[in-house]
């Protein structure tokens, strides 16, 4: 018995500690820190937030933030942004890495440069041959095919003599060479559905950037690169398509399943 009354005290004090460690100035949640750590990550140290400890020991908050859209956010701990549904984006705040920046909502809009530089590098890439399987080398980029697996109409097979992309192999390199993403790090339409960076979103939300696959979530067979509407207005978006195409820029097709790409 006197160890088990050892042990609940211990845990109720370990809880006590931890419950102390935080702090909220002005709904930023903060950590009850020393002012000499807090000013050395970058933080703002606020007295009187953390009444339970020396007075060296303030609450440290990181002020408010910006995506690269101009969405407005906060600069808190990943589990504070999780405890109120937002979504933190990393990279846009000082402090140690679970200090990101937190937006409402289930995930960060598209950012302009982030789609204009994805955009940007597919269009690179327009008029490169269809491939079977290019593009899935340790490198992303444009490379011999395979004809494993080969089920396009034109035969024999001229995958494994054609320097090109398939459909994810061309999206792979967008990614890539735009934002510095390995989508699914050289795998199939399913891979990239399922990355860690990869998204769910609605058409209804769709932005320049986005991405949509064909197919069904258990076996995707098709992926294209949304670009935003032309000059008459017309929603666009570039793929490589099938063998005996080229990487083009068409009329956005629908009906399938939308993703959004994000660091």
């Amino acid at each position: 018995m006197r160890f088990f009354l050892k042990a609940v005290g211990l845990a109720l004090s370990a809880s006590f500690v931890l419950a102390a460690n935080t702090c909220n100035v002005g709904g930023y949640a903060g950590t009850c820190i020393s002012t000499t750590s807090c000013a050395a990550s970058g933080g703002k140290s606020t007295a009187k937030y953390c009444p339970n400890d020396p007075t060296n020991v303030q609450c440290c908050t990181y002020g408010p933030c910006e995506t690269e859209s101009k969405v407005p956010g906060k600069c808190i701990s990943t589990q504070a942004c999780a405890g109120s549904s937002g979504t933190s984006i990393p990279g846009l705040c000082p402090g140690p890495n679970d200090i990101q920046c937190c937006v409402s909502g289930s995930q960060p809009p598209s950012g302009d440069f982030d789609a204009k530089a994805v955009i940007a590098a597919a269009r690179r890439r327009l008029g490169i041959p269809y491939s079977w399987g290019g593009g899935h080398k340790s490198t992303p980029g444009p490379s011999l095919g395979t004809c494993a697996g080969y089920t396009g109409s034109i035969k024999p097979c001229p995958a494994d003599k054609t320097v090109g992309l398939d459909c994810s192999g061309l999206v792979r390199d967008a990614f890539y060479q735009g934002i510095g993403i390995d989508l699914a790090n050289g795998g199939n339409t399913d891979g990239q559905l399922r990355d860690r960076h990869t998204r769910r979103i609605t058409y209804e939300e769709r932005q320049p950037g986005d991405i949509e696959f064909f197919g069904t979530l258990e076996n995707t067979y098709h992926v294209i690169l949304y670009i935003g509407k032309n000059a008459q207005g017309r929603d666009m978006m570039i793929e490589a398509q099938k063998t005996g195409t080229n990487v083009h820029e068409v009329p956005l097709r629908t009906g399938g399943i939308w993703a959004r790409v994000r660091k």
